[in-house]
């Protein structure tokens, strides 16, 4: 265990089918190699699953006894295993899976559901767990007394379920209790199976919000009646950590990382009314492994997708263009006001609402693009926006500040000072302008602040914080700049993507003084989407994120508690603007929309 995260080894070791002294030492070649916290083994490990009626004969069933002795007495791992194996309760067989933690055997679970078609006999040679759990609740195992049934395996760091193959269909209630559950399986393969079984454990991962962890036996199995393929998931409430297969002679062994901490977070969101069968709670010892890199399982970019970046790309700009263009519908207009400054944030909302009036098919000369130059606008944005409005075709505006905002602040008697009533005047003025322009012309004023900037209140309260729609809401910063490289590399010809290229290379700032910098005052992006990443999505609390910034990012305990305290003194102190945004679509799972995504009220006061 290490700062709530659980290494996981999910193995299908190479075996001979009815041979449990061979199987057994290679299990324990295994268990030597590995250092994780938790090792899981496929189903009738000890036997192979390929055994049939040589399940009932007498000398299997105890050389795999005498295979067990031998694992539990040599056992060299410090962590859980979790086994399958053929067991006989007074002559009534089961196919059981075992906890086991060193010479110790924790529990022991029958599987419920027993396969009959195909060539998987299961009722033939084993009694169904339903038949026994009323009988018993203990059983004995290589004389040790051993829970059995429904079990919980817990300590203070985490709680998980067992079970086998085709019980993965039943609703178990247990599940949506436990951080995770494990499923040991033998299964042959046949085309389309292994996206199917990965549907399964996705889809029972989401259905009880939490962790899933699947391991099946490989191709040493009988080849007889098909081949077995080792299939190695692991998922996060629908999310993918693991997703390996093999078909190979050797042990098929990969590892995975489990994020209990988000887990516990899952579970507190999804609380529900549950009426639990009886079952039984297993202590087990706490898991103490301190050197394995869960921090190599982190992306330092969460909204950033690794795989499938074209899908992801048309998802979130599909929900940015759909909203948009069902506020226009409901509101019966077809303009649109937008202020570009050159900058990213900007970009992206003048992509999108070309892409919903390319989709309403109104031409995007009713998209009024306005750059309002004020005193310290740069000729580089300036001449970005410009360009980008001129290569998109929408109908280009220019005003010019510089005179108004001098005459506004001689209005208050401000001595132009570069203060804060400096910058946020400036903001407000072109906010003003655009909602007025927006009256002038029966058009909707889209806003185009993004989700990072409100969630630290980077936004002039009735300012750029104000709009009318935003599309870039649920939008964090490090996703904008995806957003924008896509659009240039799958949407638009060499022109624009030239201009996009240079808007995102720009450095981030408002330009509302001399020389400013967002990320000099703020610190960089994609270290605050990361905190905001794992607060809002994961639940985490600082002292976890502090660690986790030094071992992701490589900062110091100074740079790293910089950054923690920085973020949540502003997030806190922020929640007043965003009870006072603008409507705008929710993106990823969570949002921090003040009326529905997360509720906070604005005094609250926390260190």
């Amino acid at each position: 265990m290490n700062n709530k995260f659980i290494n996981v080894t999910l193995a299908s070791p190479k075996l001979e089918i009815g041979n449990p002294s061979f199987n057994v030492k290679e299990i324990l070649s295994v268990l030597k190699q590995t250092k994780s916290d938790l090792t899981v083994f496929p189903e009738l490990a000890l036997t192979g699953y390929s055994c049939k009626d040589l399940f009932f004969q007498a000398e299997l069933l105890e050389d795999n006894l005498k295979a067990l002795e031998e694992l539990v007495s040599k056992n060299p791992y410090d962590g859980l295993i979790i086994i399958g194996l053929p067991y006989s309760v007074n002559n009534q067989l089961i196919d059981l899976a075992l906890v086991i933690h060193k010479d110790k055997i924790l529990g022991a679970i029958p599987k419920f559901n027993l396969a009959n078609t195909k060539g998987a006999y299961e009722k033939r040679w084993f009694k169904s767990g339903y038949d026994l759990i009323n009988q018993y609740d203990y059983i004995d195992v290589i004389n040790q007394v051993v829970p059995f049934g429904n079990l919980l395996f817990s300590n203070k760091d985490v709680n998980f379920t067992v079970e086998i193959n085709q019980d993965i269909t039943d609703f178990n209630p247990l599940k949506s209790i436990a951080n995770f559950t494990v499923n040991i399986a033998a299964n042959t393969d046949e085309v389309g199976f292994y996206d199917k079984q990965r549907s399964l454990v996705k889809s029972d991962s989401i259905r009880h919000n939490n962790g899933y962890l699947f391991t099946s036996s490989g191709v040493s199995e009988s080849s007889s009646d098909g081949i077995f393929k080792a299939m190695h998931f692991a998922y996060e409430n629908g999310e993918m950590i693991l997703e390996k297969s093999g078909l190979q002679l050797e042990s098929y062994i990969n590892e995975a990382i489990l994020d209990l901490g988000k887990l516990d977070y899952y579970k507190r969101l999804n609380q529900n009314d549950m009426n639990l069968d009886l079952y039984q709670e297993v202590n087990i010892p706490e898991f103490t492994n301190n050197n394995f890199e869960y921090y190599l399982n982190l992306s330092k970019t969460p909204f950033i997708p690794e795989d499938k970046p074209y899908q992801t790309f048309k998802e979130i700009t599909s929900i940015q263009k759909f909203s948009l263009i069902k506020r226009l519908n409901h509101l019966r207009l077809d303009r649109v006001i937008i202020g570009i400054s050159g900058g990213a944030d900007s970009t992206l909302a003048l992509l999108i609402a070309c892409a919903a009036f390319d989709e309403l098919k109104i031409s995007r000369k009713n998209i009024y693009a306005y750059t309002l130059p004020g005193l310290h606008t740069s000729d580089s944005t300036k001449s970005n926006a410009l360009d980008l409005m001129e290569a998109l075709g929408v109908s280009v505006n220019t005003i010019d500040l510089n005179d108004h905002i001098k005459d506004h602040l001689r209005l208050i008697d401000h001595d132009l000072k570069e203060d804060v009533t400096y910058e946020n005047s400036q903001a407000r003025m072109r906010t003003n302008i655009l909602m007025n322009l927006a009256n002038k012309y029966n058009a909707l004023f889209i806003g185009t602040g993004d989700l990072s900037e409100i969630s630290i209140g980077w936004a002039t309260y009735n300012g750029d914080q104000m709009s009318m729609y935003n599309t870039n809401a649920g939008v964090p910063k490090t996703t904008v700049k995806f957003l924008i490289e896509n659009f240039g590399k799958y949407i638009y010809d060499e022109k624009i993507t030239n201009i996009l290229w240079k808007i995102i290379e720009t450095p981030i700032s408002p330009e509302l003084k001399s020389n400013q910098s967002t990320e000099e005052s703020v610190g960089k992006y994609e270290i605050n989407d990361f905190i905001l990443y794992r607060f809002i999505n994961c639940g985490d609390k600082k002292s976890r994120i502090f660690t986790m910034l030094k071992d992701v990012f490589g900062l110091s305990d100074t740079e790293s508690q910089k950054y923690v305290d920085g973020f949540f003194k502003r997030f806190y102190a922020a929640q007043y603007k965003r009870q006072a945004s603008s409507d705008g679509p929710k993106v990823f799972a969570f949002g921090l929309k003040a009326n529905s995504d997360f509720l906070m009220s604005a005094d609250v006061k926390r260190k």
